[in-house]
């Protein structure tokens, strides 16, 4: 068998990361999100006509950018980052600067700081608000009561639900075209629920 490529390395630590862990809480921040977005920045990578080199980085970043949540909750990018930077330093110190960027972005609030960035935080957003949103809602409903012990009555979370649909915001020319009419459509549908 031979060498792993970078990317099939990264796949390999989060993977095993993931498996050595202890995710009885993630309900939404689980390996099958992480998986998500890695799925989808490597869509968008191949509509778009991304380099190699950079395609490698997003999906790179994909892998790493949640893993901070089997640490922590708070800061949970900044402990991303932390492995990341400690995952690549040996091997590929040339790329590290680029995919910090890229995960520091999928912080909330957080505006990208560049066009990469921008395609991996939307494609990170889309899972919580494009694709299966009342799956994915629900779930990071359970995870908050488990985790965080926050919880919260059918009414107030119906609020937030909403007020989240009605603020997501896409940074990419694709995260706009692709993502934001399934997210008006998910607005429009959970309010006549």
């Amino acid at each position: 068998m031979g060498k792993l490529t970078l990317l099939e390395e990264a796949e390999s630590y989060i993977s095993n990361l993931f498996l050595e862990a202890n995710t009885s809480g993630l309900f939404y921040h689980d390996f099958n999100h992480t998986l998500s977005v890695v799925e989808a920045v490597t869509t968008i990578a191949e509509a778009i006509n991304l380099p190699k080199k950079t395609t490698d980085i997003l999906i790179i970043s994909a892998w790493f950018h949640d893993v901070g949540y089997l640490y922590t909750r708070k800061e949970h990018e900044a402990m991303s980052i932390n492995i990341v930077q400690s995952a690549l330093r040996t091997s590929y110190k040339m790329l590290i600067d680029d995919i910090v960027i890229c995960i520091a972005a999928t912080k909330v609030g957080e505006t990208p700081k560049n066009d990469l960035a921008a395609l991996l935080k939307d494609a990170d957003i889309a899972f919580g608000s494009a694709y299966n949103f009342l799956k994915t809602n629900n779930s990071y409903r359970e995870e908050l009561r488990i985790s965080e012990n926050k919880t919260f009555d059918d009414v107030t979370w119906r609020e937030m639900s909403l007020n989240f649909l009605e603020n997501v915001v896409f940074f990419s020319d694709y995260g706009k075209e692709h993502f934001a009419p399934l997210v008006k459509q998910n607005l429009e549908n959970y309010k006549i629920l």
